[in-house]
């Protein structure tokens, strides 16, 4: 019984499925420019997302290419600084020091002078930004050396069990879409003596390559985003009247095969009109059956009036 009920299940299955596709055919037989005009919109849709979401990839890939720029280009004048300058001045008594500007013929320290060039970018870069900070600042920088925020915790768990590696994310930020970028600021052989033995510094027991902080670099994308966006609104726009032209000329072409696919059935129905009906005529065998024998020819049939 139940074999019965399966096969009767499968029979009424394939049915439906011929019925459908007998449906389908008839549709697009009957209503081709119908058909034509959906799958158009249907493409042009699928269109429009894929190449807005290239367009995000390729705006985020770009940024994410210039804030790793940043922050490498940071990390060299920060090494450079340290090694050409800061350890050139100290053995000549040269205070270095944070509060530089305090001390008569003192220099800023490295860090001190990189979060003084951020600001400097910062500055000259439209809603750019570039931050250092720790869970552990100074007292002297607290309201802006700490973890402010969920991104900046997070980056810094993150590059605590991943000090080579980036963190990143593309959030809002005051509103506008940025690209926020950030790396692990490790401690150097150079830094771990002062700051172990600093008065003010709320962590003593650092060692070499623990991961001091995070150097952070923020860049807008509104912009690239609004550039973008103007230069593929006229892309769009070509490809829409394209299409409409394409689309256009296939109608033009359907209804003139249409026209002439009347016009021959009306002729082809008119020369059936005009035909001797299907009784006067008999098999070719029968007839030559009423021609005497030596009348035929080798052929076995013959077409005779």
């Amino acid at each position: 019984m139940k074999p019965a009920r399966r096969a009767l299940g499968g029979d009424t299955v394939r049915q439906a499925v011929v019925h459908a596709v007998a449906r389908g055919v008839r549709l697009l037989h009957e209503r081709t420019i119908l058909v034509l005009l959906l799958l158009f919109c249907l493409v042009m849709g699928c269109m429009l997302w894929y190449v807005s979401r290239l367009q995000s990839n390729l705006i985020a890939s770009i940024a994410l290419q210039d804030a790793s720029l940043y922050a490498q280009a940071l990390a060299e004048f920060r090494t450079l600084y340290t090694s050409e300058v800061v350890e050139t001045v100290r053995p000549r008594g040269i205070e270095v020091t944070h509060d530089y500007m305090t001390h008569a013929g003192a220099i800023p320290l490295p860090v001190t002078l990189t979060m003084l060039l951020g600001k400097r970018i910062s500055a000259h870069e439209a809603g750019a930004q570039i931050r250092l900070y720790s869970p552990y600042p100074f007292p002297s920088r607290r309201a802006e050396g700490g973890l402010h925020d969920a991104f900046g915790q997070a980056a810094w768990d993150f590059l605590q069990h991943n000090p080579t590696t980036a963190f990143h994310r593309i959030e809002e930020v005051q509103g506008r879409p940025v690209v926020r970028y950030a790396t692990a600021d490790l401690m150097r052989p150079s830094c771990v003596n002062c700051h172990n033995t600093h008065p003010d510094n709320p962590k003593t027991d650092w060692k070499t390559g623990d991961v001091r902080g995070v150097l952070e670099i923020i860049l807008p994308l509104d912009m690239a985003v609004a550039q973008t966006h103007q230069g593929l609104r006229g892309t769009f726009a070509l490809m829409a009247v394209m299409s409409v032209l394409g689309l256009s000329g296939l109608t033009l072409v359907i209804g003139r095969l249409r026209r002439t696919r009347r016009t021959w059935t009306s002729v082809h129905a008119a020369w059936r009109a005009k035909l001797p009906s299907a009784s006067g005529w008999r098999k070719p065998c029968e007839r030559a059956r009423e021609i005497p024998p030596h009348y035929q020819c080798r052929r076995r049939c013959h077409y005779l009036p």
